[in-house]
């Protein structure tokens, strides 16, 4: 096997080992581009749920050590070593509960928990200390035995450095999941990283989806929906506005519309992935708006891309918003009302604000130019101090063009 195959061998899918089961399913980017592991899928509130829940549910059961008795039967054996570990306390460290938790918590989501057995000078079992799956590998020597391979770190504890232990099966307590070699049981969270990693990257984007999800809600609503805005609705918040069937803005408020956005890692094809899914997602937003408002879809992507701002007047002008609320008012007293056949006057269409962050920063690069424009840097000494050559004489430039009568005479020509 060369180098390059080596390093560019895919790594979507597990190997087959004849030297034994070593744990090779490795995870990296998912289809979304998100990078999924057991500890980033762990942030999911779903994997963290299913996890949790299984593994309390499995540490809370009653574990008991039997004994067969003469006749057949069975009963607790409650003096043997074993059930003090198994039943209460594995180690010193940790109870049986927790110690379940744990290795249950291991095989969801690596798919195999292990332990370390610790034994007296007479081989009896006196601890059992769980050691961390993604540093265990299950290997065959030349023999054809198996043997575990821990590589131990400075986390394990102050006096050690890395290194590997080397674990006769005796020493280990294996339990294995779900695998093709009946070795080793394959990750969980592996073989679903491509639905992981999609829902990790609808999470990072989960303002929209949450925004899609609470307009849904309040546009299947039967009665009518008010939404008032008393501060500002940005990003997301505009989408859910846009639900009312009247949107009431305060006079102080603001309204902002920006291009949905979101990280992705990978190569060029990932990256193209996550722009197809950000253009899908500002068509749907647009979706949103144009019901409201009624505006053109090209308007529309147009206030999105250049990060639009808006006031109250200029959200009621391009139809984001119904109204202002008006200020609560006490009831005039006789003499203070107002006069006969004065109006009330609304705000002018002139005192309206849309403030675009495209539009601010073209107009301080235009007069930043306007100011410094280019400028020939400074001559040096040296330059200042050489004499100019003589500069060489040229001939004149010929005229090559037209006059315009020449050109008015031709036209004519061709229309006749």
């Amino acid at each position: 096997m060369g180098l390059f195959s080596v390093l560019f061998r895919a790594r979507d899918a597990p190997q087959n080992r004849t030297s034994g089961g070593a744990y090779s399913f490795f995870l990296g980017n998912s289809t979304s581009g998100k990078r999924v592991n057991e500890r980033t899928s762990m942030q999911m509130t779903a994997v963290y749920s299913c996890v949790r829940i299984l593994s309390e549910a499995v540490a809370g059961l009653p574990l008991h050590f039997y004994k067969y008795t003469e006749d057949g039967g069975k009963e607790k054996a409650a003096g043997h070593p074993l059930y003090f570990l198994l039943h209460d306390e594995p180690n010193p460290e940790m109870t049986s509960f927790v110690f379940r938790e744990t290795l249950m918590t291991h095989l969801l989501l690596w798919g195999n928990a292990y332990a370390q057995i610790i034994r007296n000078g007479k081989g009896e079992v006196i601890g059992l200390y769980p050691l961390m799956p993604d540093r265990m590998g299950v290997e065959r020597d030349s023999k054809g035995q198996l043997y575990y391979e821990y590589t131990v770190s400075m986390e394990d504890a102050p006096t050690v450095k890395g290194s590997t232990v080397i674990l006769p099966p005796t020493e280990v307590l294996h339990i294995p999941g779900l695998g093709f070699d009946g070795l080793v049981g394959y990750s969980p969270i592996a073989m679903a990283k491509n639905a992981i990693g999609m829902a990790i990257a609808c999470e990072e984007c989960g303002d929209c989806v949450a925004a899609a999800q609470i307009y849904n809600m309040l546009s299947n609503y039967k009665g009518r929906v008010t939404v008032k805005i008393d501060g500002i609705a940005a990003s997301a918040a505009s989408v859910i506005a846009m639900a009312g069937d009247t949107v009431l803005v305060s006079p102080v408020s603001m309204l902002m519309i920006h291009n949905p956005a979101t990280m992705a890692w990978g190569d060029h094809a990932e990256m193209q992935k996550a722009m197809d899914m950000l253009s899908e997602v500002k068509e749907s937003i647009i979706n949103a708006y144009v019901l409201k408002t009624g505006l053109s879809r090209p308007k529309l992507s147009h206030l999105m891309d250049a990060e639009t701002w808006m006031d109250a007047n200029k959200a009621v002008e391009l139809g984001f918003a119904d109204d202002i609320m008006a200020r609560a008012k006490t009831e005039p007293e006789e003499g203070e009302g107002d006069t006969d056949g004065e109006e009330k006057k609304s705000p002018s269409a002139h005192s309206s604000m849309l403030f675009s962050r495209r539009a601010a920063d073209n107009a301080l690069l235009n007069k930043v130019i306007a100011r410094y424009g280019e400028k020939k840097p400074k001559a040096g000494v040296g330059e200042q101090a050489r004499i100019p050559a003589p500069e060489k004489k040229t001939a004149p430039e010929t005229e090559t063009g037209r006059s315009v009568d020449a050109l008015m005479e031709r036209l004519n020509l061709l229309k006749r």
